[in-house]
């Protein structure tokens, strides 16, 4: 008797609290290394430079890639946007695309935060878990589950969800920083 091949596969990751273990960041960079078409991202936090980095080489590698980061507006951080802001030049300067999650949309729908941790590429997977990306949950600061799926049909229920969150009245663009970052932080490069 032949058996059924499941077509859906999945892989998990998984970070410990005392950093044994820390796939997720390993997932989330060869989710992003591999994509073809485009890379659709909603994250509370974008700010580990691992995968900022993942993410320009992306783009110049392929500079029609399609990256979209739908992020948490942090507006209770002064400067607002902190920690986000970290590297959000770097990746408009690199043609990504960025944009604010409105927290009350012109529906009057009010949301406490944004607190997805999502990741899609080219319409066939997508990785949802509790881990953000930034660089204390990425190597296991603490402990983070996530689950990749590569499934065209449950992909593009994640890229809807994504696509109506991206409209512009469900979000406003990343237009650069609205304070004065102090004289001689050390840049991107180190």
């Amino acid at each position: 008797i032949r058996q059924r091949m499941d077509p859906h596969q999945t892989r998990t990751g998984q970070n410990n609290v005392d950093s044994s273990r820390t796939n997720c960041v390993d997932q989330v960079i060869q989710m992003i290394m591999h994509a073809k078409k485009n890379i659709f991202i909603k994250d509370q936090y974008l700010f580990d430079r691992n995968v900022v980095l993942a993410l320009v080489r992306a783009k110049k590698h392929s500079p029609n890639l399609d990256i979209r980061v739908l992020l948490e507006p942090m507006i209770r951080a002064n400067p607002k946007g902190l920690p986000n802001l970290l590297y959000l030049d770097v990746l408009a300067a690199n043609g990504i695309h960025i944009r604010w999650k409105r927290l009350i949309t012109s529906h009057g729908n009010i949301h406490q935060e944004y607190h997805m941790k999502t990741m899609s590429a080219d319409g066939l997977s997508v990785i949802s878990g509790s881990a953000n990306k930034d660089q204390t949950t990425m190597y296991g600061a603490f402990r983070e589950e996530q689950l990749e799926v590569w499934d065209a049909e449950a992909t593009k229920v994640h890229d809807d969800v994504f696509n109506s969150h991206w409209s512009n009245e469900e979000s406003d663009p990343f237009e650069g920083y609205e304070f004065e970052v102090p004289y001689a932080l050390k840049g991107f490069n180190g």
